[in-house]
């Protein structure tokens, strides 16, 4: 929780470092879900589902992860203790797409209007632990990403969390794209 309130006051000082390059977003997905598997959850309770080989997209790795790894999180917390969650990576023309899918409590329509706000926690989340602060940073680091944000769920259903990434134009970054730095 001190890492979330430490980096909400670094995102309203406008003090967190942004350091967005050409990335494949498949390749980062692929490292964290590894690394999650490896440290967490094990490696049956995260699939990855993406048709392409590549997903590149302008952006900061190391915050994608943070992005990333609380949506995969939340998706595991607020499921069935065998509940799984996917990733689901796309591309159109003009935009890349994260999908990540749970079937846990989902979230009442009324608590969805204010689902990222710092501290707001629905009211359906019982005893399941949590500061209200992770949706709210998702939010702000997509928001950093260009990206657009939203989430579709349905109470005892589960959740989907999209964040749609505009797509690189310049064929260059295209080409050759680094793999993700490992914490």
């Amino acid at each position: 929780m001190l890492n979330d309130v430490l980096a909400i006051g670094r995102l309203d000082a406008g003090r967190i470092e942004f350091q967005p390059r050409p990335l494949d977003l498949r390749s980062l997905c692929e490292h964290l879900i590894e690394e999650w598997a490896a440290t967490n959850e094990g490696p049956q309770r995260i699939k990855l589902v993406c048709d392409d080989p590549q997903v590149p997209i302008q952006g900061d790795a190391k915050l994608l992860r943070h992005l990333l790894s609380n949506l995969i999180a939340n998706g595991l917390k607020y499921s069935p203790a065998d509940g799984s969650v996917t990733v689901v990576l796309t591309q159109a023309p003009g935009k890349a797409t994260i999908a990540v899918q749970d079937r846990g409590i989902g979230i009442a329509e009324a608590d969805r209007v204010r689902l990222f706000e710092p501290f707001f926690r629905g009211q359906n989340v019982g005893n399941v632990v949590g500061s209200g602060l992770g949706l709210a940073i998702v939010k702000r680091y997509a928001d950093l990403h260009g990206a657009r944000l939203s989430c579709e769920s349905r109470l005892e259903e589960g959740s989907t969390f999209l964040v749609e990434f505009p797509a690189p134009t310049m064929a260059a970054e295209l080409t050759a794209l680094p793999q993700p730095p490992t914490p």
